[in-house]
């Protein structure tokens, strides 16, 4: 038995002082990898490597990105709805036009009230068409910034690894 534990207790020791080296280069490794050269985008790797600052503004600018991107869609969706909002009035006004009855004050009525909503469908759209664009145009802009200033540049891990808060 004690020839047993003599033999356990040499393993155990062997193994320690493997890891011991083991957990060393293991060290080295991570540090080597902080030096990595990464990129910002899907692209492989163009123009100058990014600086600690303009990493910094670029990883900035991403959640701006985002955000100028979903309210654009979101100006754009209401003017999708009110087109096909109108749309589909106009489509109905065409085919209760030519089966009119003219002499039935209800029915020219309706009518009229349709065209009236019609007209304020595209008093609404008109309306709100400046605002889409100028989303739309400040997306534009930004994700150009995006593009040639961030996007496929190369930067260095440790750089990244140094921006405290990166949001």
């Amino acid at each position: 038995m004690s020839a047993k534990r003599f033999w356990l207790a040499c393993a155990a020791a062997a193994m320690l002082s493997l890891a011991a080296p083991l957990a060393a280069h293991a060290q080295e490794r991570d540090d080597d990898h902080k030096d990595e050269v990464l990129v910002l985008g899907d692209g492989p790797a163009a123009g100058r490597q990014l600086t600690r600052e303009q990493l910094r503004q670029c990883l900035q600018m991403q959640p701006q990105l985002k955000t100028r991107g979903d309210e654009a869609t979101h100006a754009r969706a209401e003017l999708d709805t009110l087109k096909k909002n109108f749309d589909r009035l106009e489509t109905e006004l065409q085919s209760e036009r030519a089966r009119l009855n003219t002499s039935d004050k209800a029915a020219v009525d309706g009518y009229n009230a349709k065209l009236a909503r019609r007209k304020d469908l595209v008093a609404e759209y008109n309306a709100k068409l400046p605002a889409a664009n100028d989303e739309a145009q400040r997306y534009n802009t930004l994700q150009d910034h995006w593009k040639t200033g961030c996007e496929d540049r190369p930067y260095s891990e440790a750089d990244y690894a140094s921006i405290p808060y990166r949001k």
